[in-house]
């Protein structure tokens, strides 16, 4: 029976002891849960149309001067394209076909065929241009550094050692230097 009175006190000791760490563990927690959502999200990149046209410039035109062989000797043509349309009265969506000049959008085009073509992007290309298809590949969607970097050594996975893994200051640092392409960082419309 001493030795249960023995286990018993220690452990009353044991629980003095160690309380205040637990009623002082909710704020810890409460602290790095608010952490996260002041971060700031990681700033994302895409190829601005407005740029072009301020310039006088036709962005599609410029995307397709990038289209692959097979793709620009088709230029001129006319091709049928499906087209959603919504019927007013009973709201359903049905298909029309379109006839358009080939190309008319070139980011479906370069992104299905041209951007798959061995020779899209070589270790010839000069890096802002390779960068700059990497957009044109992925539809213009805006992106980070660091998927823009995963693109470019996907393309050019030969190139790492050689331009050390495409650093992400080096790559931001182009990007945000650019004058010839319209890269520019994508800004959300702040809702109030």
């Amino acid at each position: 029976m001493a030795d249960k009175g023995k286990r018993k006190s220690g452990f009353d000791r044991y629980e003095a002891e160690e309380a205040p760490e637990i009623e002082e563990l909710p704020e810890v927690i409460e602290a790095e849960t608010t952490e996260p959502a002041e971060l700031a999200e990681e700033a994302r990149y895409f190829v601005d149309p407005q740029w072009y046209e301020e310039r006088g410039l036709a962005f599609n035109i410029v995307a397709q001067a990038r289209l692959c062989t097979s793709c620009s000797t088709k230029l001129g043509t006319f091709v049928e394209e499906r087209y959603p349309v919504i019927d007013p009265k009973t709201k359903r969506v049905s298909f029309e076909y379109r006839r358009v000049a080939y190309a008319a959008n070139p980011l479906p085009i370069i992104r299905d065929c041209c951007s798959r073509a061995r020779d899209y992007i070589t270790p010839d290309t000069p890096l802002l241009e390779a960068i700059f298809r990497v957009f044109l590949a992925n539809g213009n969607q805006p992106m980070t550094i660091a998927t823009i970097r995963e693109h470019l050594l996907t393309y050019l996975p030969e190139m790492a050692a050689l331009r050390s893994d495409y650093p992400a200051a080096l790559l931001e640092k182009l990007i945000r230097a650019d004058v010839a392409y319209g890269l520019k960082e994508h800004r959300l419309p702040v809702t109030v």
